[in-house]
């Protein structure tokens, strides 16, 4: 995966991730593969498919899913530039 287009105002907000937005460059978290994701709930939160706890300032846990709230996580599933193989995502509404 090459670098992607997420605008510096975004990059910005991610002020708490530990591995310098290195999704945008190789589309993984540090070392491990960036978490897929089951669905949207508008366009700040991601309910992810793994549900084991990893820690990630982003991550949080929502009854017994993971959701992550990064800001970069979000923008990219948002704009389809990181495809999950398996799942479609589909926004929900509040």
């Amino acid at each position: 995966m090459g670098i992607m287009e997420v605008p510096p105002s975004v990059k910005r907000e991610a002020v708490l991730c530990n591995h310098d937005c290195s999704c945008v460059t190789n589309g993984q978290c540090g070392d491990k593969e960036i978490c897929k994701v089951d669905f949207a709930v508008g366009r700040k939160i991601l309910f992810l498919t793994n549900e084991e706890t990893i820690f990630c300032p982003y991550r949080v846990s929502y009854g017994s899913r993971q959701a992550c709230i990064c800001p970069v996580h979000c923008y990219i599933e948002g704009k389809g530039l990181y495809k999950s193989e398996t799942t479609e995502k589909t926004p929900v509404a509040l």
